[in-house]
């Protein structure tokens, strides 16, 4: 049976970006900016919301609710750009990782495309979190069903069945997900919706796959704990030092002119944030992209 090596498929975003160490920045900041438009068109509505917040604090006096739903209803419009925002900065960079791992050649425009490949890689995506999502349902429901009767008996009975009945729940969605993880990178290869036949693919790789997905895990977290924590708490310090904060007046925050002049403070801690989450996303996708690129059969390849 064919294998892959767990540590190199691990470690492997670290290979996509000594190799291309400028177009994880690049994936990142495409990311932000399609999820940072959505918000920057609410933007005004939030600052008049905090505005009536503010104004209700300093007079004890509640706004009216008119006014409260005006506005979240002018938010609520933006939501659907938001999704689509989202569903695009996942085809587009997750797609331009799987790329730089199974077709390293093809590195114009940062290896970002908007083609079938990503089509399918968002549809397999979609259909995957709702098929996840029902099993997930009915297995909480059929646990608490069976707890229940049993409890009705013994209540200790019944105790004991939800506790095993919820850990075999978790370790059966954390194994189906992971005969299902190559999905996503087979059908970005393969141009097409290929999400059972991720299935035989996986057939005694389970195992594997959970190990090199927990060895990612571990070591992308200790990066992101560093970065975050020594990045973001300098740029946080000097954010709260330079803005004259006064944290005994709770109101300040709430206040439109305030808010308005940390714009420029937001906007740019949300491009660090894109900056750092590119290599992020490329430190946790790639993995799932070298294991699928070691497990293809040779005429995929060919």
């Amino acid at each position: 049976m064919a294998g892959f090596n767990i540590s190199d498929a691990a470690l492997s975003g670290f290979g996509v970006i000594k190799r291309n160490p400028l177009a994880p920045a690049v994936w990142g900041l495409v990311q932000m900016a399609l999820v940072a438009v959505p918000l920057l068109l609410i933007l005004p509505s939030m600052i008049e919301l905090f505005g009536l917040a503010a104004h209700a604090a300093q007079t004890d006096q509640e706004p009216e609710i008119s006014q409260i739903m005006a506005i979240q209803s002018r938010m609520m419009m933006v939501s659907p750009l938001s999704w689509l925002g989202q569903l695009v900065g996942t085809g587009l960079v997750i797609g331009a990782v799987f790329r730089a791992v199974l077709s390293p050649g093809e590195g114009r425009w940062f290896f970002m495309r908007f083609s079938m490949a990503e089509v399918m890689l968002v549809a397999v995506s979609i259909v995957f979190k709702i098929l996840l999502a029902v099993a997930i349902l009915v297995g909480v429901i059929v646990v608490a069903i069976a707890a229940v009767a049993l409890y009705q008996a013994s209540e200790a009975a019944g105790i004991i069945a939800g506790v095993i009945g919820g850990l075999a729940l978790v370790i059966a969605a954390i194994w189906g997900g992971l005969r299902f993880s190559l999905s996503w990178p087979m059908s970005f290869d393969r141009k097409n919706f290929l999400l059972f036949e991720s299935w035989p693919l996986t057939r005694g790789q389970a195992g594997g796959l959970f190990l090199m997905g927990l060895l990612n895990a571990i070591l992308v977290t200790i990066i992101q704990s560093v970065v975050f924590g020594a990045v973001f708490g300098v740029v946080a310090a000097a954010f709260f030092g330079l803005g004259g904060f006064d944290f005994t007046d709770e109101t300040q925050f709430l206040q439109p002119e305030r808010l308005k002049a940390l714009i420029p403070w937001g906007i740019g801690l949300m491009v660090l944030s894109g900056l750092v989450s590119g290599y992020l996303i490329a430190l946790m996708a790639a993995p799932w992209a070298a294991a699928y690129k070691a497990l293809r059969p040779q005429e995929v390849v060919e």
